[in-house]
């Protein structure tokens, strides 16, 4: 099924007079002959302070065989350049470099042997200066894994060698023979079937020509094989190569052409993950509507619920305007590499119109206090919290699950549940370093959908979240009663034994309340002190049954505790937020001069 969708977005890439098998590569040096093949200049590519400039050129397809591009192909192929070590930047001298220059020489004299002059000049000149046995020094800055492209400049014209009259022409042979079965001697050994990709009856790829940039994907060491089987033990019944799945040549260079446009375009990757994923749509014309509904769901800044609504509301719109949008498929693929195999983690194909609903769903879902966070801002909340900030993605010290990015945007796209081990990460953080915020809070959330939305308001609240309440009530009063001067409130000090203790805490808590904090309260307030003692109170009996604390909270149960936690504590800043407005418009009646900033801190703690 990837390969088909990799090949239909090959195709339309495809123009019908684009060479077959060659590849986007970045050329960083380029290196000009005469017509008589006298060198006239070594010149680098790209602007300053970037690096090498974006080439169509033939692609060897190599994984560790000497296999030589045409015309173009990394500086040690080309011109026998030693590769720099990327630590040390000294150069590395390799034994296998003479060997894979001469590789190179003799392609190019083959092309040479197979084309007239007259026809085609060109490869009779480049042969004719590998020949001479020219040295190019490397540069200073050059690397041998650099590409290096090479130009003939003729009748006031400067010529690509690999754009010559007869380069695609020879190269699609090329690859026929290296990828088909045709040997060195010329004996045609091309077997023919029907092609898993077009059904047609056509020559049959013993191997995929071509191959993905190792840049693509973390975890390649060299440049990525789509489909390869080099071992009896990975094949059907101990075939290798591609006996059972039979690929014809202009299908299988599609599927490399379209996985390389898919990965290097709508790319979502993390720093410190083992994976991208990479996503499309089955008709143009949809792709903005899915381009708009996953920057919502991805990008920073979109955490604003109104901003939320109005897009995904015009995406809604849209799909009922536009039949082509609403009869749209969403795909996305999250892939990965292992040194030069391709590693497919997951696999997507919902109509865009069900990744709507879906999308809707997850913001309704995770919504904390009326607001909705992107997915990156519930990632950056699973790792750890110091200094007043989260330890960075990717760094050493982020604590992290390796495959957070796809946990997320599966259960996103999908509309599932956020996995048990994700929430077991955010309680394990919390209870390291007590922050609680609105991402920590969506993402328990997302872990209970499907099961009944709590708020403060809920009939039948849980014991466990009802004692996360109180908690947080007991946090307040304790803050009332010293005017805010507490070295460690008591959630700092309890939130962690009350996984275990939660019956204890309990007890501590109503103890403190009623022996210390209220008592102190009620000799400067006690109008103050009565309020909090109902309030106490009421949510005290909301806990019907009295041993349901008496054992330590399940997994579940912490969750409900952090739950009922946070949303009492956000109600208790709203009050506080309240009380302060209400004294800025006394100050302000009772003396219009007066600057509100001069109340802010009035009122009610």
């Amino acid at each position: 099924m990837l390969l088909h969708h990799f090949a239909e977005q090959g195709a339309l890439l495809n123009s019908g007079d684009a060479p077959r098998n060659y590849v986007e590569r970045s050329v960083h040096w380029q290196l000009d002959l005469d017509g008589d093949g006298r060198v006239l200049g070594l010149t680098p590519l790209g602007l300053q302070g970037t690096r090498g400039t974006t080439h169509l050129i033939p692609d060897p397809s190599r994984s560790s065989e000497v296999a030589a591009g045409l015309g173009s192909d990394i500086g040690e192929y080309v011109l026998g350049w030693q590769r720099v070590d990327r630590k040390t930047k000294e150069r590395i001298a390799n034994a296998k470099t003479p060997s894979r220059q001469r590789a190179f020489r003799r392609l190019m004299e083959d092309w040479a042997a197979q084309t007239e002059p007259e026809r085609d000049p060109v490869p009779h000149i480049v042969a004719g200066f590998l020949q001479s046995g020219i040295v190019v020094e490397q540069p200073v800055d050059a690397d041998g894994s650099q590409y290096v492209m090479l130009t003939v400049r003729l009748a006031g014209r400067t010529i690509p060698v690999h754009e010559s009259a007869s380069a695609a022409e020879f190269w699609a042979a090329e690859i026929k023979r290296r990828k088909g079965g045709i040997s060195a001697q010329g004996s045609d050994n091309t077997r023919e079937g029907f092609c898993l990709i077009c059904s047609q009856q056509r020559p049959l790829a013993m191997t995929v020509p071509g191959s993905i940039p190792r840049g693509l994907l973390p975890g390649a060491t060299s440049s990525i094989s789509v489909a390869s089987v080099n071992g009896a033990a990975f094949g059907y019944d101990g075939a290798l190569q591609l006996a059972h799945a039979p690929l014809c040549f202009p299908c299988a260079d599609d599927i490399v052409n379209g996985a390389v446009h898919v990965l290097s375009h709508n790319r979502i990757s993390w720093p410190g993950q083992h994976s991208v994923t990479t996503w499309w749509v089955s008709d143009s014309a949809a792709e903005q509507v899915a381009a708009a509904i996953m920057g919502t769901l991805l990008e920073e800044g979109s955490d604003d619920p109104d901003d939320v609504s109005e897009v995904l509301g015009s995406a809604r719109d849209g799909m009922e305007r536009r039949r082509s949008i609403a009869t749209a498929h969403f795909r996305a693929a999250t892939l990965g590499a292992y040194i030069s195999r391709l590693v497919v983690r997951d696999w997507i194909d919902i109509s865009l119109s069900e990744l709507l609903a879906n999308v809707r769903s997850w913001m309704t879902d995770h919504r904390v206090n009326g607001r909705v966070f992107s997915l990156r801002r519930l990632a950056v909340s699973c790792g750890r919290y110091t200094d007043k900030r989260y330890a960075q993605m990717g760094s050493k010290s982020d604590d992290r699950l390796a495959d957070l990015q796809d946990i997320l945007l599966h259960a996103a796209l999908l509309g599932l549940p956020v996995p048990g081990k994700v929430a077991n990460r955010v309680l394990h953080r919390i209870w390291r370093d007590h922050h609680i915020d609105g991402p920590r809070l969506a993402l328990l959330q997302l872990t209970r959908r499907g099961q009944p939305v709590l708020t403060l308001d809920a009939p039948d609240q849980p014991a466990a979240y009802v004692l996360g309440r109180l908690i947080a009530l007991f946090d307040s009063v304790q803050a009332r009663s010293s005017d805010g001067k507490i070295n460690r409130t008591f959630a700092a000090r309890t939130l962690s034994s009350a996984r275990a203790r939660p019956g204890l805490v309990l007890r501590d808590g109503i103890q403190l309340a009623e022996s210390a904090w209220l008592p102190k309260i009620d000799r400067s307030k006690p109008v103050s002190a009565m309020a909090l003692r109902r309030e106490l109170a009421a949510v005290q009996v909301l806990i019907t049954d009295d041993t349901a604390l008496d054992r330590p909270l399940s997994p579940s149960g912490q969750v409900l505790l952090v739950l009922g936690l946070g949303h009492q504590r956000h109600r208790l800043f709203e009050r506080a937020d309240e009380a302060r407005a209400r004294a800025r418009a006394r100050a302000r009646e009772a003396d219009p001069n007066i600057d509100s900033d001069d109340t802010d801190n009035s009122g009610e703690q």
